[in-house]
C-alpha cells in the first residue's frame, strides 16, 4: 500500500536534461512520455508519467491510488492490469514547479492539434503524479520479430446485462445505450431549422421521414466479447468491429494501423478473443459487484441488491461503485507484427527474376509450417487500464437517471427500427453456431 513516506520523488529520478512530450489527454488527466539523453531510472522504464489537469472534477491521487490497490488489483492476475506506481512531483516547491512548467511546455506545443473541448486545459498544481505502463505500440516486436505492432485499444463496458433492465430485454445495456446515444443526436438534427432562403417542400418532408428511419451504425456488442469464446459468429463480430479503423465506429477507442482480414495479426487477434481469459474475469468481478448480498434495513435476513436504481442516495455504495468503475475502464492489445524483414526484402527485391524451380514450392511450404509454428508462439499482450474509482455520490444521479431512460422509452425492449446489427440478446439459438 502506497503511504507518503514510501512514494518516489520523481525529481530524484529524472536527470538533468529531462523534458516531456505530450503523448494523450482525457478530461481529467494528460500523459507524457519521459524524455532523458541517458539510461532512465529503472523505475521510469518502459513507463509513462500521468498527471492530473487543473479544475478536474475527480479524486486526488492519493485517493485512487489507495483504492487501484486494495479493491481492484486483487481482482486479477499478475499481468492483467496495467500497472500504475505514484510519485511525487517534487521534494522541494522549486523542483516541482520545474517539473510542472516543462509539462505545461509540451502541451502548449501541441495546444492546435488538441481536441477542441480539451483545449485551454492546463496541468494541475499538484503534489502526485502516476507512473504507468506504456502501451503504446513498438516499432519492432518485443518478442523477436522486425515487424510492427498494432495497438488496439476499446472499452468493454457492461460484460453482463444491468440488474435493473426489465426481464423482456432484447439489448444489452451497452446495445440499448447506443440507441439511446443514436436517438438523442437524430433528434438533435431534425429540430435544427432549415437553411435561410430555404422553403419547406414535400421533398424535404419526404427526406426528414427517411432520416427518422435511418439506421445507428453497428456498434460492438460487449457479450459478444464473452461468447466468442465458443461462438464462430460471435467472433467474426467481434473482429469486424474492432478491426474497423474508421473515424465513425462506436466500437474501438483507438487502431494504430488497420488490420486486414485474414492477416497474421488478425489471426492473432481472432485466437486471443477465442481462448482469453481476462474478459471473463473482468466480468466475474462485475457480476459480483452488481448483485451483493446485504442485510435488509432492518438488520433481518438478507437481500439481493439491483444495480443503481436501487443504491440508496446519500448513502455510501461502495460496490455500485467498483462495478462502475469496471465497466470503465479500457483493454489495451498489443498485436505483434510479422517476424523478420518485409517479404521483399527476404525475396531480395530488386534483383533480377529468378526461373521456377520445383524445389521453390517445397522450400515456400517448409517456411510456411515454419512459419505456422512460430505463430502458435506469438500471444498478444493484453492489460486493462483506466481504473480510477468511480465517485458515486457525485454520480448516482446521473447513473439512475440514465437507467431510467433506457427502461422508460423502451430502449432495451422496443424492436422498430431494425438496426444493422442486432444484440446477443435478441438473437434466437438457431442463429448461432459453436465452435
Amino acid at each position: 500500500m502506497s503511504t507518503p513516506s514510501t512514494i518516489p520523488d520523481l525529481a530524484a529520478l529524472l536527470a538533468d536534461d529531462f523534458d516531456f512530450k505530450f503523448v494523450g489527454e482525457g478530461a481529467a488527466n494528460i500523459i507524457f512520455e519521459i524524455i532523458q539523453s541517458q539510461e532512465p531510472d529503472p523505475l521510469l522504464h518502459d513507463k509513462l508519467l500521468r498527471v492530473p489537469k487543473a479544475r478536474a472534477i475527480a479524486l486526488d491521487y492519493l485517493h485512487v491510488q489507495e483504492y487501484w490497490e486494495s479493491s481492484v488489483r486483487p481482482l486479477f492476475q499478475d499481468g492483467d492490469l496495467v500497472n500504475q506506481v505514484l510519485v511525487h512531483l517534487g521534494a522541494c516547491s522549486a523542483k516541482q514547479n520545474l517539473i510542472i512548467s516543462r509539462m505545461q511546455a509540451a502541451v502548449s506545443s501541441v495546444e492546435p492539434t488538441r481536441r477542441k473541448d480539451f483545449r485551454g486545459s492546463t496541468v494541475g498544481e499538484t503534489e502526485y503524479a502516476m507512473l504507468v505502463d506504456d502501451m503504446r505500440a513498438a516499432r519492432s516486436n518485443i518478442k523477436g520479430g522486425g515487424g510492427f505492432e498494432i495497438l488496439l485499444e476499446f472499452k468493454p463496458k457492461w460484460l453482463t446485462q444491468s440488474p435493473d433492465a426489465p426481464a423482456n430485454a432484447i439489448r444489452c445495456r451497452n446495445c440499448a445505450k447506443e440507441w439511446l446515444r443514436y436517438h438523442d443526436k437524430l433528434q438533435k438534427k431534425l429540430q435544427k431549422p432549415p437553411k435561410l432562403q430555404q422553403s419547406f417542400t414535400p421533398d424535404d418532408k419526404l427526406q426528414r421521414r427517411q432520416t427518422q428511419k435511418a439506421l445507428p451504425l453497428p456498434v460492438l456488442c460487449t457479450i459478444d466479447l464473452l461468447n466468442s469464446s465458443s461462438c464462430i459468429k460471435a467472433r467474426e463480430r467481434v473482429l469486424s468491429r474492432l478491426t474497423d479503423p474508421s473515424p465513425t465506429s462506436r466500437s474501438t477507442v483507438a487502431l494504430t494501423n488497420a488490420i486486414p482480414e485474414g492477416s497474421r495479426q488478425w489471426r492473432l487477434l481472432s485466437r486471443w478473443l477465442e481462448g482469453n481469459s481476462l474478459l471473463k474475469r473482468l466480468e466475474l468481478a462485475q457480476r459480483a459487484n452488481d448483485d451483493p448480498e446485504h442485510l435488509d434495513r432492518n438488520g433481518r435476513g438478507k437481500r439481493k441488491r439491483g444495480g443503481c436504481l436501487t443504491a440508496l442516495v446519500g448513502q455510501e455504495n461502495p460496490e455500485l461503485d467498483l462495478a462502475m468503475t469496471l465497466r470503465d475502464c479500457t483493454c489495451f492489445l498489443r498485436i505483434p507484427g510479422p517476424p523478420g524483414p518485409p517479404p521483399l526484402e527476404r525475396a531480395g527485391a530488386g534483383g533480377p527474376a529468378e526461373e521456377d524451380d520445383d524445389d521453390d514450392d517445397e522450400q515456400g511450404e517448409a517456411a510456411a509450417t515454419e512459419q505456422d509454428v512460430e505463430e502458435e508462439s506469438v500471444e498478444v499482450e493484453a492489460k486493462l487500464g483506466d481504473l480510477d474509482k468511480k465517485n458515486g455520490a457525485a454520480k448516482l444521479a446521473t447513473w439512475q437517471a440514465l437507467e431510467r431512460r433506457l427502461i422508460d422509452e423502451g430502449f432495451y425492449t422496443k424492436r422498430r427500427p431494425r438496426a444493422e446489427w442486432t444484440c446477443a440478446l435478441e438473437r434466437t439459438d438457431e442463429d448461432e453456431d459453436e465452435d
